[in-house]
C-alpha cells in the first residue's frame, strides 16, 4: 500500500516535506509566547486523574490515530476508482497545490488550537492550586465548594465558614517579569499596566447572585464577599474593607484570620447544605 501510494503520487517527494517542515518551525517560533506561568509548582494530583490521563492516552493511540489513517486510505481509494471510472490522468500539480492549501491551514489550527490549550492549562492548574489552598480550610470549620454553574456563568470557588460567605475569582495570568497586581477600587492594574474592570465587575456579579439565592433559600440576612485570587502573582496590599478583595493564594488565610466570626457552626451547616442542595440538583 505505501508503494502504490508513493507511486500513484508524485507530489510527495522529499522536497515538499522538507517545505512543509519548515513552514512547520516558522508557525510555531512565531506563536510561541514568551511569557511564563507565575505558578512555581502544579497542582497537587486529583483522585483518579491517572485515569483520565489513561482515558486521553486510549482516545489519541487507539481511536484518533486509526480514524486518521482510516480516512486518509478512503480518500486514496476513491481517488483510485475515480481514476479508473473516468480513465482521467493524474494530476500532480492540482493535488500539490491542494495539499499544500490544506497542510497550511491544519498547520495555523493546529498552532491556533496549541495556544488555546495553553491557555486553558494554565488556567485549569491556578484554579486548582486555589482549590486545594482552599480545600486546607476545612480543619478550620469551612465548607468547600468548587466549580459551581449558576446558569450566568460558573463560579469557581464558594467558601462558607465562621468569617462568612466568599465567592472566589480565580484569574492566572502569565508574566514576563517581576510585575505585581493592583487594584484602585475601580479597576485592577495587571502586569504592565493592563488596566480592566472586567474581574471586578464577574466577582461582584456572582456574590450578588449568592447573596440573593442564599437569602431566598434559608431566609437569613446574609452577606456574601466578592474575591478575586491571582495565584503566583505579587499583589499589593490593600484595605480588608474593600467592596473586592484582590489578593493571591497566600494571603487569602491570612485575611480570614482576621475577619470578625459571624456564624455559628448552625448557621454554617444551614448554608452549606442549600448550596449543596442546589449543585446536585443542577447536576441531574
Amino acid at each position: 500500500m505505501v508503494d502504490l501510494f508513493l507511486i500513484r503520487i508524485p507530489s510527495l517527494r522529499a522536497g515538499f516535506f522538507v517545505r512543509v517542515y519548515n513552514l512547520s518551525m516558522i508557525l510555531k517560533n512565531m506563536t510561541q509566547i514568551k511569557k511564563h506561568s507565575p505558578l512555581k509548582k502544579g497542582p497537587l494530583r486529583n483522585p483518579g486523574q491517572s485515569l483520565d490521563e489513561k482515558m486521553q492516552d486510549v482516545l489519541y493511540d487507539d481511536v484518533y490515530f486509526y480514524i486518521i489513517i482510516s480516512a486518509f486510505l478512503v480518500l486514496i481509494a476513491i481517488n483510485e476508482w475515480i481514476e479508473q471510472i473516468f480513465d482521467t490522468p493524474p494530476a500532480p500539480l492540482l493535488w500539490t497545490f491542494i495539499a499544500v492549501i490544506s497542510v497550511g491551514v491544519s498547520i495555523m489550527k493546529g498552532m491556533e488550537a496549541l495556544r488555546k490549550i495553553k491557555n486553558i492549562k494554565l488556567g485549569r492548574d491556578g484554579e486548582k492550586i486555589v482549590g486545594q489552598s482552599l480545600e486546607k480550610l476545612r480543619a478550620k470549620g469551612y465548607l468547600v465548594f468548587h466549580d459551581i454553574d449558576t446558569g450566568r456563568g460558573n463560579t469557581d470557588h464558594v467558601l462558607v465558614g465562621p468569617d462568612g460567605v466568599f465567592t472566589i475569582e480565580t484569574k492566572t495570568r502569565s508574566k514576563d517579569g517581576d510585575q505585581r497586581i493592583s487594584c484602585n477600587g475601580r479597576f485592577i492594574i495587571e502586569g504592565r499596566g493592563i488596566s480592566t474592570e472586567k474581574p471586578l465587575i464577574q466577582a461582584k456579579g456572582e456574590a450578588a447572585w449568592f447573596q440573593s439565592f442564599i437569602n431566598d433559600q434559608t431566609g437569613l440576612s446574609v452577606r456574601v464577599r466578592p474575591v478575586i485570587i491571582y495565584p503566583g502573582w505579587f499583589v499589593s496590599p490593600q484595605p480588608k474593607d474593600a467592596a473586592v478583595w484582590v489578593l493571591n493564594e497566600n494571603a487569602f488565610p491570612s485575611f480570614l484570620d482576621n475577619t470578625e466570626r459571624i456564624f455559628d457552626q448552625e448557621t454554617i451547616s444551614s448554608i452549606g447544605r442549600c448550596i449543596e442542595e442546589y449543585i446536585l440538583e443542577d447536576k441531574k
